[in-house]
């Protein structure tokens, strides 16, 4: 292919495009957990190393892709060790922490990309942005100055990271989106070794990467050596497919989000937030129940105890099954951004098998004590989606035999954490365009060791 290597060094580059090492989703729940309220691209970026960012338009994969299998035919699945923290210091206000990859084949492999691109050495050669060489990084969030980023690194030690995760990586992704506000999509796999490019299309869904057993049985086919391990992503089409996350339950893309609370409601999530479900059906998840334990009384979800049956003694919470374009599905996780995206099996009505679904939750160290009466104006939003879209009588009528209060009756018990008893700092709007001044206001910021130094200079943090 000496003739398209040569058209592909005039290929345009873009910042919607990126060639990068996607971790097995076996390993996304510690990554994801630090990400989803520390990281601004959280619902856009799946977890990620890049190798070369920008890249190509995504117009050009079906040759680029070809072009990176002839530049890593040479290289074998190698593994990769994600052990020690670090970050950049882009301004005195802006720090970007990152656990770092180890594996001596990642320079070899972003060099012989660069190689086939060479107009994309914007990650290893970069004057004007003080860029000498390639330091490979896996981001985990942004902090404002050095001292919030080395407190968090230090959180990050004592706790998720206190432990090394490693994978094996079976090769890499072309990934890309349509505009700013729009989610990766992996357009292209290509495997370690001169295996066959796959074209994948599959979108980036923003989850803490809990497991999703529908999801996990996909999974369990054999890596591309033969050897029954799917914890590469490099295996067979629907394994690889699986691997990259939600995105591949349905071959549109579309991603089911179980409603519960206000979303059920076709005036708040339509009418007010902008909102069009693809399609809503009534549903059920067996095992848990509605609770009012987030900030002020708001709905989420709990776990039954043992022997015990939940509302109208039908065990389990009823809501609505929204399928969203993936698009909308960011939107929503940016506004709820309080709230944990988790992965849960959800039944239709009518349906004999669950479907994998996305359902939002709080986290446990931000709960509310159980018991609080929620407000009128935020019941009567469940009441009202509940009827609208035919959820099961009994569950309905125990909706409206529930009393709300006046939303100026909250006392401080409503912005409590009932397992400290300490009051609820308010989170950083990291994915909704703002932060608010903190004084200790994020979770995790404990005061620790100094740290490292962290990396300066004007390294791009994606």
């Amino acid at each position: 292919m000496a003739g398209s290597a040569a058209a592909a060094a005039a290929w345009p580059k873009a910042f919607t495009s990126a060639v990068c090492l996607i971790p097995p989703r076996a390993i996304w729940p510690r990554i994801q957990a630090c990400r989803v309220f520390s990281d601004k691209s959280f619902t856009r970026w799946p977890p990620h190393v890049n190798l070369l960012y920008p890249f190509v338009e995504a117009r050009h994969f079906p040759d680029a892709a070809q072009l990176c299998r002839e530049a890593l035919q040479g290289v074998q699945p190698f593994q990769v060790t994600l052990r020690e923290l670090d970050w950049f210091e882009h301004s005195p206000r802006s720090c970007t922490l990152w656990v770092r990859p180890e594996a001596a084949e990642l320079a070899g492999v972003q060099a012989a990309l660069v190689s086939a691109f060479p107009q994309c050495s914007d990650l290893s050669s970069d004057p004007g942005r003080g860029i000498t060489g390639f330091t490979p990084h896996l981001s985990l969030g942004q902090w404002r100055g050095a001292a919030e980023v080395a407190a968090a690194a230090a959180a990050q030690r004592g706790g998720a990271w206190a432990q090394p995760a490693s994978f094996q990586a079976g090769g890499v992704a072309l990934i890309a989106r349509e505009g700013y506000d729009h989610p990766f999509s992996v357009r292209w796999f290509v495997p370690f070794g001169g295996g066959e490019a796959r074209e994948l299309n599959v979108p980036y869904i923003a989850t803490a990467g809990d497991p999703c057993p529908l999801l996990a049985a996909a999974a369990a086919g054999e890596d591309s050596q033969g050897n029954g391990n799917n914890r590469d992503s490099s295996g067979g089409n629907a394994p690889a497919r699986a691997a990259f996350g939600l995105g591949s339950a349905r071959p549109d893309g579309s991603v089911w989000v179980l409603a519960y609370g206000a979303n059920m409601s076709p005036a708040k999530l339509s009418g007010v937030r902008g909102i069009t479900p693809l399609e809503s059906l009534p549903a059920a998840l067996p095992g848990w129940r509605l609770a009012f334990v987030h900030r002020g009384a708001m709905g989420s979800l709990a776990p039954l105890a043992a022997g015990e049956e939940g509302p109208a003694g039908l065990g389990a919470v009823h809501g609505v099954l929204h399928r969203l374009s993936p698009q909308d599905y960011g939107r929503l996780i940016n506004v709820e951004h309080e709230y944990l995206p988790v992965e849960v099996e959800a039944l239709p009505y009518g349906a004999s098998s669950p479907v994998p679904a996305m359902a939002l939750v709080t986290p446990d160290g931000s709960r509310i004590a159980d018991g609080l009466p929620p407000i009128q104006r935020y019941l009567s939003l469940l009441q009202e989606g509940a009827a609208h879209h035919g959820l099961d009588p009994r569950y309905v009528a125990w909706l409206n035999s529930l009393q709300g209060i006046d939303s100026r009756e909250r006392g401080d018990a409503y912005y409590t954490a009932a397992g400290s008893g300490t009051p609820l700092p308010a989170l950083p709007k990291m994915r909704t365009g703002s932060q608010p001044r903190r004084g200790g206001g994020r979770g995790g910021g404990r005061a620790g060791r100094g740290g490292r130094g962290g990396a300066r200079g004007g390294q791009r943090a994606q």
